[in-house]
């Protein structure tokens, strides 16, 4: 709850020492979403191989929680978008645009609207 009230203040840097406290384990859905603002902050402080890092890392830990799966590989696709590799984003969204079940959770039109932007920028 601490991180989420530092985060919500734009404490990152507190908010980043207590959700990595969380993100050892991606089991519960607390953890699963700690380990997910972890790599989203340190996405937001332009630290885009150690947010990559993590959300690799997160893959291989083969959490249950698909919906922090699906928001992880998003992120892998804004990390690729600033690294340049514009081919990569739009294969990692195709990917999860194919392969994402869900079709409530808001994930899917996220998809659709970060594609729909890069085919714009053709």
């Amino acid at each position: 709850m601490r991180a989420k009230a530092n985060y919500s203040l734009n404490n990152f840097d507190e908010a980043l020492i207590d959700f990595r406290k969380v993100s050892g384990e991606v089991t519960s859905a607390e953890g699963a979403e700690s380990k997910y603002m972890v790599a989203d902050l340190l996405y937001r402080k332009n630290q885009y191989d150690d947010s990559e890092k993590i959300i690799t890392g997160f893959i291989d830990q083969n959490s249950p929680h698909q919906y922090w799966m699906a928001r992880m590989f998003l992120l892998l696709s804004d990390i690729s978008l600033k690294k340049g590799d514009k081919l990569q984003a739009k294969a990692t969204l195709e990917s999860l645009r194919d392969n994402y079940s869900a079709d409530n959770d808001g994930i899917l039109d996220e998809v659709k609207a970060k594609l729909d932007s890069l085919n714009q920028g053709n």
